[in-house]
Parts: C-alpha cells; structure tokens; sequence
C-alpha cells in the first residue's frame, strides 16, 4: 500500500502547523510578561539568587616600588600572595605587604635581595631563588633557611638560580649562570 500525498496540501497543512505553532509561543510569550510566576503552577516563587560578588584589590604602584621590577609571583595556600622582585620579596594578604630583604645580620633573612623565582612545593612550603642560593620559608617562624650550591667559593655564579622545577620524586632542579643541579 502507498501513500501519495498532494504536495499542494501538504505544504498548506505545513505552514498552518507553523502558524499555530508561532501562534501559541506568542501566546506563552505573553503570559509570562503578564503573568506572576505563579500562574502556571500551584508552587511557591523560585528565589533566584544573587550573582556572586567579586571585589578586586589594587595594590598601589608605590607599594610594590620597594621590591622594584617584579619577576615572579605565587599564591599559597593560606591565600597570601608572593611577589619576588629586583629588591626583596614581599608577602601581601589583601591588605597590607611585607617587605623580606637581606639583612647581613640575621642568618634566617633572604641569602640576596634579588628574587629571580619563587615556587611552592608539594607541601605547600614556599621555595625562594635568589641570585645568592635557595631559601625556603618557615611561615609559623617567619623566617627562611639558605641552601648554597657553591660552598667552596669557585663556583659563585652556581648559586645564582634562575629557576627551579620540582619532579614527581619530590627532587628539585635548580637553572643557575653555572649550570644544573639537582636537590633532595
């Protein structure tokens, strides 16, 4: 058994379902912008909540001056942000900044001023490069461990670190002017 269909009908038949079809969207359309919301159900309104509100900090230029040009910066996991620049490294928590800098007198400062890489490892402990060797940040004491490549004084550009990566050991490979070193 066939079916044959007029063609004459059948695109009449289509453009009268386009018609009721535009005609009851219209219709919808129209409900909803008269209509409260809940017209159409036996239900309490939906509360739409409000779009999350971002807020953004501008830390001011002269405050980030004191550690001049900034090279590198991380977040760690208490949510404070670390900057390492030309002149120290500073720690800012959304509100105020920290400078940390060399002091000759205190063994538990930055080894150098420059900070040329910062990184934060598998535990969350902040690793610092300068161009003097490698600290590591003990936040609950304040204070930062120096880690020196060139202890013999001959190679004194090893302990410029230019990067550092750490390996799913839990290694880390130190980039230095004189050349690449491994650590654990």
């Amino acid at each position: 058994m066939r079916f044959y269909i007029d063609r004459r009908k059948a695109q009449g038949l289509q453009q009268e379902l386009v018609i009721a079809y535009l005609v009851r969207i219209v219709f919808l359309l129209a409900c909803s912008l008269f209509a409260s919301p809940c017209t159409f159900a036996n239900t309490a309104p939906v509360l739409q909540s409000a779009p999350p509100h971002y807020s953004f900090s501008h830390i001011l230029p002269d405050q980030v001056a004191a550690i001049g040009y900034i090279n590198t910066l991380a977040q760690d996991s208490e949510g404070f942000m670390w900057f390492g620049g030309a002149n120290g490294l500073a720690r800012y928590d959304g509100y105020n900044l920290v400078i940390y800098r060399r002091d000759a007198l205190d063994p538990n400062s930055l080894s150098n001023n420059y900070v040329n890489d910062i990184h934060l490892d598998r535990a969350g402990q902040l690793w610092v490069a300068t161009r003097n060797g490698i600290n590591r940040y003990d936040a609950r004491l304040d204070r930062f461990t120096r880690y020196q490549i060139a202890t013999d004084g001959h190679l004194i550009s090893a302990d410029d670190i230019m990067a550092m990566e750490e390996m799913e050991d839990g290694r880390f490979w130190f980039a230095s002017r004189g050349g690449l070193y491994s650590f654990d």
